[in-house]
């Protein structure tokens, strides 16, 4: 099983470390976490993701106490994410019991121009998605009070199957190979359901058996810790 985009979180009572800026939260006892990206449900139907990958600008959690307030964490990019073959990012220090919400803003990648970018097959040609988006991502707490950072791993996890809800790639406009070009410039309006899915499509799950992966097992909507919110 594949191992994911992770994030070290420690939380202690200490001092950020480098791109880690704090404030206004109350002091832990010390427990190291990942917090990881990763993509599942990578085959819908005729559709095969076999690529998947996202630049952010900064990540926040805001502390369940002081949900609209000026309390944060925040971990400074701009970071690309590979979804499915991931790199390890910098560490969090988190020094609350109960975290409300996490904040994503997404970055355009400079040598890609992109914010967001799926590619794969459909029924045997390749398809690519590239999207611009520049607004925030936020993955609400289901749960009113919170949830708790007390376990091996948490998963800002994408389901595949739903960002492609309603994509109809099949009827998508092709160039002279087959391949299929979801962009601002190309077959637009399926670009807009693409985007439209993001916050549908977003998740927050724990490592419940504490291997490190999000296993099959582990990504019920039931499992879910948090949801993605407009």
């Amino acid at each position: 099983m594949k191992r994911f985009s992770s994030v070290l979180i420690l939380v202690a009572a200490c001092g950020g470390a480098d791109g880690v800026g704090t404030t206004g939260t109350d002091v832990g006892n010390p427990i190291e976490v990942e917090l990881a990206f990763t993509a599942y449900d990578l085959l819908a139907g005729e559709v095969v993701v076999d690529q998947a990958s996202i630049a952010v600008e900064r990540i926040r959690l805001r502390p369940a106490d002081d949900c609209e307030g000026g309390a944060e964490i925040e971990l400074a990019g701009p970071f690309t994410l590979d979804l499915l073959d991931p790199e390890g990012l910098a560490g969090l220090p988190l020094d609350a019991e109960a975290w409300c919400r996490i904040e994503m803003t997404w970055h355009r990648d400079e040598a890609t121009d992109t914010a967001i970018r799926v590619a794969g097959n459909e029924a045997g040609d390749r398809f690519e998605i590239r999207s611009r988006r520049n607004d925030e991502l936020r993955i609400e707490a289901l749960d009113a009070g919170g949830f708790t950072v007390d376990q091996a791993a948490l998963f800002v996890a994408f389901d595949m199957a739903i960002w492609l809800d309603g994509v109809d790639l099949a009827g998508a406009e092709r160039a002279q190979d087959g391949s299929i070009a979801v962009s601002e410039e190309s077959n637009r309006d399926l670009l807009e359901r693409f985007e439209g899915n993001v916050e549908s499509a977003s998740r927050l799950f724990a490592d419940g058996d504490g291997d490190g992966a999000l296993g099959d097992d582990e990504h019920d909507d039931s499992d879910a810790l948090g949801a993605g919110a407009l």
